[in-house]
């Protein structure tokens, strides 16, 4: 069996998106996501970005009292770039710990690699 055959039918692929999944517009992914006009507007940037000729690195800092959709919006945006099989083109970091865990992200200490510890004595 070549590699471009489909597996035999009693293999089954999981965590696998459609084609069409993985095909859809932005603006369908907003709306399927329940992103509000904020949100929106804060995927959109990331988005467009990545998708920019040459993209070089973004940084964003995306803040906003509680509950007003930052890990919604960050989450679509996992989504997205999973989606397309890329995501290790995003980097997540957040100021806490328990923050960090919530957005399956890191803390900045550690993103930035700064632990706190000297071996300079």
């Amino acid at each position: 069996m070549s590699d471009a055959e489909d597996p035999p039918p009693n293999i089954v692929v999981l965590n696998r998106r459609s084609e069409k999944e993985k095909d859809l517009g932005i603006d369908d992914f907003v709306r399927n996501h329940s992103l509000n006009t904020e949100q929106a507007r804060a995927f959109r940037i990331v988005v467009d970005h990545s998708n920019s000729a040459e993209p070089e690195q973004l940084r964003m800092y995306i803040a906003g009292c509680s509950g007003t959709g930052k890990s919604r919006v960050i989450s679509s945006l996992k989504s997205y770039f999973e989606d397309r099989d890329q995501g290790r083109r995003l980097r997540l970091a957040a100021f806490t710990g328990s923050a960090a865990k919530n957005i399956g992200g890191v803390t900045l200490h550690s993103a930035l690699m700064m632990h706190g510890r000297s071996s300079q004595k």
